[in-house]
């Protein structure tokens, strides 16, 4: 049977006595992931490669006319409407979405709780393998990036990355590296001071400029945009999908299998656990 690793939060469906005192304390948790807790550069962390390989589970987009009436208790009771429900990878548990935030309840059940899902047989992370196929679906929807890649890329992988962030300058300075390890890098912006800031108008300006590889390098060198920033662009777009996507500092980077590495790597370790992860999905 599947386990959590995880302390949960359980709540009977429906219970009105109680739809008062579970909200704050349930969005608190919901909420965390799409928070920028971190306003400097994050510390380069350590490859990691998982022990053993997560099995991909399919993930509902949506929710069906069979789910609406527990998707309106659940959003009554959490105060956000789920994105996602449907059948899980344990027979007779559904799987519920908030960005990428997941529960599970018995189908027809009167509880739900949240927190990951491992199966014990295998030491499969299934909701962690959910979470990297949102991640590939979201990705692949975003039509207008900027991309430097090398002639026969390996690996593309797709970084948020912030122009005034001292390591997603470390990186840009390093992309010849990256490069040469036969990995392209994918630009979606994330300005972490937000909309309406000195940050985010540079991003914008970088996007209208009439060579956006060129500009994106002299800003992330320091020099100043003074160019137009109101043509039609994505750095809005792209900002609220890092939020959706759980970014917690920049630069993100998002492999192509969907995992995710929240700050610089070197492009010799990056290669690696490329390599990695090729030999696990394997």
């Amino acid at each position: 049977m599947p386990y959590s690793r995880l302390t949960f939060f359980t709540k009977t469906l429906p219970m009105p006595s109680a739809v008062r005192l579970f909200p704050a304390v349930a969005l608190m948790a919901l909420l965390a992931a799409c928070q920028d807790p971190t306003p400097e550069p994050v510390t380069p962390p350590a490859p990691t490669q998982s022990p053993t390989r997560a099995t991909p589970v399919p993930v509902s987009e949506g929710i069906a006319e069979e789910y609406q009436a527990l998707a309106k208790t659940l959003g009554e009771i959490m105060g956000v409407a789920p994105d996602a429900i449907g059948p899980s990878a344990a027979e007779g548990m559904l799987q519920v979405r908030w960005g990428t935030n997941f529960a599970y309840l018995p189908e027809g059940g009167s509880h739900v709780v949240f927190g990951d899902m491992i199966d014990l047989r295998t030491g499969e992370q299934i909701t962690e393998a959910s979470r990297k196929a949102m991640r590939q679906a979201a990705l692949a929807r975003v039509e207008d990036s900027i991309e430097f890649l090398p002639k026969s890329p390996r690996h593309v992988v797709t970084v948020f990355t912030d122009i005034d962030c001292g390591y997603c300058r470390k990186l840009h300075s390093e992309l010849a590296d990256y490069l040469a390890e036969d990995i392209g890098i994918r630009y979606l912006f994330y300005p972490r001071s937000g909309p309406g800031t000195e940050s985010f108008r540079k991003a914008e300006a970088v996007w209208c400029s009439s060579d956006r590889k060129k500009a994106l390098t002299e800003a992330k060198q320091g020099a100043a945009m003074k160019g137009d920033s109101s043509c039609a662009n994505p750095v809005l777009t792209d900002y609220q999908l890092g939020q959706e996507l759980g970014l917690r500092g920049t630069p993100m980077i998002v492999l192509p299998n969907g995992e995710i590495i929240n700050g610089y790597v070197p492009a010799a370790s990056l290669a690696a656990q490329l390599a990695s992860a090729d030999e696990v999905e394997g």
